[in-house]
């Protein structure tokens, strides 16, 4: 009776790893999130678009807006769900704040340690302002 619970356990465990595996397998990455080259519309807010997504997908976002590089004191933190690859953050909530964290970007049910920062960027003669990617890394290193 011993050996067949063992069997039964090891089985049971290695079904269970498999079936891990085969999750993993079918999550895709957000490899890249890009913002507009051209000037900052105020009234349009802010589009994010993360690349390497089917069009289909549920995305999970972990966005954090902060006063500095730090980070540390977020203004706010929001989790949004989006079924396409791209978000709008409103004005509202970014229009005092020059920094935006993408604490994590992820198809529904999978899993990403991706992290990209942008900075809010005004031309010399305050005519234009832009967002770009400032930083991109592995959350944890």
């Amino acid at each position: 009776m011993k050996r067949f619970l063992v069997v039964v356990a090891i089985l049971f465990i290695s079904n269970g790893c498999k079936s891990n595996q085969d999750i993993d397998k079918n999550c895709l990455t957000v490899t890249d999130i890009i913002t507009s080259s051209e000037c900052y519309d105020q009234t349009k807010g802010l589009t994010l678009t993360a690349s390497n997504v089917p069009e289909s997908s549920e995305l999970i976002w972990s966005i954090h807006i902060l006063k500095d590089t730090l980070g540390e004191t977020p203004f706010s933190s929001q989790f949004y769900t989006t079924k396409s690859s791209s978000i709008v953050i409103p004005d509202s909530l970014i229009n005092d704040y020059p920094f935006i964290d993408v604490g994590s970007v992820a198809i529904k049910n999978c899993s990403s340690r991706l992290y990209f920062r942008f900075a809010r960027r005004v031309t010399s003669d305050s005519i234009c302002t832009t967002w770009y990617l400032k930083e991109k890394g592995v959350s944890g290193d």
